[in-house]
């Protein structure tokens, strides 16, 4: 069961780590999917137009009442509501069989009716029959006959009502199908199948979207467990532990404001763990530049000097000069003029290189101006003599060095120092020169205090 939780835990800081990758990939993925929801997804080739021969006739209805009438209103209403019920007899299948049986012709019943197409228009009192077929014949003859057949059917139904033919059916003409549907007032199929694309391009847009999402993550989270794999930096402190058989004396969490406390506190545990182990004078290095050293010793100094034991931090990185920086000091002379001119008295006369700090108990010895190479000045040089001295003078000494791997100072610093603290960084820190660094421990023969293990900011 704490093997699985482990797991879960590991894979959970993986995509932590990984995040942006993920994140990236899977906007990649969705704006891709916007650029295809946008791509025409049918393109239907154009179609030779239809044509349609039809004829047309016009019936008005009712009597138009004398503008001296009292009853105008009631007239013109009860007109238009007879309209409307002619409209329906005009549409009926009963006057649709009596033309077809009458001009005998070849079609059915339901054929025919599809063919006429009966508009109706209570406001001006009139009823428009429209007769249209594919090919062209006797489509006058039809509506006449129709007409007359509707006129009789009209007049069984309702006997006082009056219909006139208004325009006889017309000459027949030719008329692009679409035309002839919008001319009666149906959808043509291009309005139809644009309707149907618009509803269908709405579903597909949601379906691309969805499927550019899913694949976004999918495609992100297996990039990310690549990266992870191929990636040869530490992840967990275990992995140092285990390479350089030493444990973890202190976690230092994400440098965050939100951690400020808790990087406080994790620099008093590393205090006390030292503390526990007698040692006074400790070297802080690691495998590569960007691992924190210097904020590490930086921190445990002022830990050490804020207990109330006079400390003193030595910036032994030659190469890269920054304790100075780190308490906003200008650069005296230093550790490279002491050894340099094998003259300890410089930290006893009243212009000392021990600089003062803003933090009580705590000084520096900085690496001063001193050009000639760190490695041949402290390997000629009595470098052990100098730390006695100043073990004397101080409750604790902590040395900011240079990388291990990258530059043999701290290998010498290492050798002369009580014990020797090793910076390791979640996500940064990499195996193989952590390996490198066990090598060059073990042939120096120096004294590993412990790990500091610091969390990346992820």
């Amino acid at each position: 069961m704490e093997e699985t939780t482990l797991d879960l835990r590991d894979l959970f800081k993986i995509i932590k780590r990984r995040k942006w990758i993920v994140i990236c990939i899977t906007l990649l993925s969705i704006f891709c999917g916007l650029i295809i929801s946008f791509i025409p997804q049918n393109i239907v080739p154009v179609e030779k137009k239809k044509e349609l021969y039809k004829s047309t006739a016009s019936i008005v209805i009712g009597t138009f009442p004398d503008l001296e009438s009292d009853n105008i209103k009631d007239i013109t209403i009860l007109n238009q509501q007879i309209v409307q019920t002619y409209g329906t007899v005009a549409s009926s299948r009963t006057v649709a069989e009596k033309t077809v049986e009458e001009l005998n012709l070849d079609m059915k019943t339901d054929e025919f009716m599809r063919k006429i197409k009966v508009i109706s228009n209570p406001g001006a009192q009139v009823i428009t029959i429209h007769y249209a077929d594919k090919e062209d014949g006797n489509q006058q003859t039809i509506l006449n006959s129709y007409i007359k057949n509707f006129i009789k059917e009209a007049q069984n139904i309702y006997p006082t009502g009056k219909l006139k033919i208004l325009d006889e059916p017309s000459e027949v003409e030719k008329i692009a199908e679409d035309d002839y549907l919008k001319l009666i007032g149906t959808p043509t199929q291009a309005q139809t199948n644009v309707q149907t694309n618009t509803q269908e391009k709405s579903k597909n847009k949601k379906l691309i979207l969805a499927i550019s999402l899913i694949l976004g993550l999918m495609v992100g989270f297996g990039v990310a467990f690549v990266v992870e794999y191929i990636d040869n930096s530490l992840k967990k402190k275990e992995e140092a532990e285990e390479i350089l058989k030493s444990t973890t004396l202190t976690i230092i969490p994400k440098d965050k404001p939100k951690e400020k406390e808790n990087i406080n506190e994790a620099f008093r545990t590393l205090r006390t763990n030292l503390q526990l182990k007698e040692d006074k004078i400790f070297t802080v290095t690691s495998t590569s530049k960007e691992d924190g050293k210097t904020m590490v010793s930086v921190n445990l100094a002022k830990t050490f000097a804020e207990a109330g034991f006079k400390t003193l931090i030595i910036d032994g990185n030659g190469r890269n000069p920054r304790i100075n920086e780190a308490f906003n000091l200008q650069i005296t002379k230093g550790i490279s003029e002491i050894l340099y001119e094998e003259n300890t008295s410089l930290i006893n006369e009243s212009n000392s290189v021990l600089l003062n700090t803003d933090v009580k108990n705590l000084n520096i010895l900085s690496w001063g101006n001193e050009k000639l190479n760190p490695a041949d000045l402290l390997s000629k040089s009595n470098l052990e003599e100098l730390l006695k001295e100043l073990k004397n003078k101080f409750d604790y000494i902590v040395i900011d060095t240079t990388s291990m791997v990258n530059y043999c100072d701290a290998q010498i610093f290492s050798k002369v120092s009580d014990g020797t603290l090793i910076v390791s960084t979640e996500g940064k820190t990499d195996k193989n020169e952590t390996v490198r660094m066990k090598e060059l421990i073990d042939i120096s023969g120096i004294n590993v205090i412990g790990i500091v293990w610091r969390e990346g900011n992820f």
